[in-house]
């Protein structure tokens, strides 16, 4: 980046580095819906702008010209673990429990953090399962939470299970004429 690009705001930083995907990749750009993955929205950035300078309008209309679809990123982190348990089945024939003691939940805490050794073999399933799903999902960060100050967030996860929420995490930025893609 010159020093002048330096000096730029992150979001006009962010709508930079989409200008230059557009202008290295503009082959890819015209034949596809392109999803922009992102914590903040350019083309929004931009339209809620009273005024575009010079800069600003010539990016704006570059990205004009191409379908672009903002997803928020915290939507595709909430459901990143989702897709992955959902592609990622647990075997029919294991029967799992939520319902530990807290001084089994203990144990396998400290099982999974390596602390303590698993000697019952009927457990090693287990163990060798999350230890695969802790190693797909990367950074993971376990710790144990006694049941009594787990209570909130126990009834919180009910009540948001329960809840029908509306698909919002995908919202059309840009749209070509005559194109059919949902808003």
């Amino acid at each position: 980046m010159t020093p002048n690009e330096l000096n730029y705001s992150p979001i006009e930083k962010l709508c930079f580095a989409l200008l230059l995907s557009i202008q290295k990749l503009k082959h890819y750009f015209k034949a596809h819906v392109v999803h922009l993955v992102s914590k903040a929205n350019p083309i929004k950035f931009m339209m809620s702008k009273p005024v575009l300078g010079d800069r600003l309008a010539r990016w704006y209309l570059q990205f004009q010209q191409f379908e672009i679809l903002y997803i928020p990123q915290k939507a595709v982190k909430r459901q990143a673990l989702g897709d992955f348990l959902a592609d990622h089945l647990v075997p029919d024939d294991w029967e799992l429990t939520i319902n530990l003691p807290d001084e089994d939940a203990m144990l396998v805490v400290n099982q999974l953090l390596g602390s303590y050794e698993v000697k019952k073999p009927e457990l090693r399933p287990y163990h060798d399962y999350a230890k695969i799903l802790m190693g797909w999902l990367g950074d993971v960060t376990i710790q144990h939470v006694p049941m009594k100050e787990n209570k909130k967030a126990d009834a919180l996860a009910a009540i948001a299970s329960s809840l029908t929420v509306l698909d919002q995490t995908q919202v059309t930025v840009c749209q070509k004429m005559g194109s059919t893609a949902a808003k």
